[in-house]
């Protein structure tokens, strides 16, 4: 198997969803149709609405309406922004002939000078910024009880404290003692 480009294995996988879900769509529709169920599809409501409209009690049919129930979603979507925006743009054209509205993108009218200007103040150079160093707790170094000061084993003592445990004491040292701080530990 040849390997895709890019983004090409999921754009065929949106392709092969759409095309299911189209699939779907007309099963539904055809369903509906078939069990009579036809108020709810969006095209045949739209052209019960207008019969409805035609023939409702014998007045002239309303051209707006009949415009509306004949474009799609996206063309009613852009219809309405684009009417939004005449009107905007009217209402703004009305006010520049009035005088009221002074467009501030010109050149002409770039003339207010920002407070921060007049009242700015040397800064002192900023310092540059260093890697912190995380600080540790403070450690507090114990006296160990049973550090090996001197390992060797000349002129020691065997001490057997207990079948697997035998201690090397000087002659100088206290027998009861050692074994008493091994037994207590």
């Amino acid at each position: 198997m040849k390997k895709l480009p890019m983004g090409e294995a999921a754009f065929r996988q949106r392709e092969r969803v759409r095309m299911q879900n189209e699939k779907l769509k007309l099963d539904t529709i055809k369903r509906k149709l078939a069990a009579g169920n036809i108020s709810r599809l969006t095209e045949a409501r739209k052209k019960q609405m207008r019969e409805y409209i035609r023939t409702k009690r014998g007045q002239p049919i309303d051209d707006k309406i009949v415009t509306f129930l004949n474009l799609t979603p996206e063309q009613l979507d852009r219809k309405r922004k684009d009417e939004k925006n005449e009107k905007a743009k009217a209402k703004r054209l009305a006010e520049r002939e009035a005088g009221l509205r002074v467009d501030k993108r010109r050149k002409e009218h770039m003339t207010y000078t920002h407070h921060k200007i007049f009242n700015a103040k040397p800064k002192p150079p900023r310092k540059p910024q260093t890697a912190k160093v995380k600080k540790m707790g403070k450690v507090v170094k114990e006296a160990k009880p049973m550090k090996i000061v001197n390992s060797s084993l000349d002129g020691k003592i065997p001490l057997i404290i207990s079948p697997k445990l035998t201690v090397y004491i000087r002659p100088d040292q206290d027998a009861e003692a050692v074994r008493a701080k091994y037994l207590n530990r």
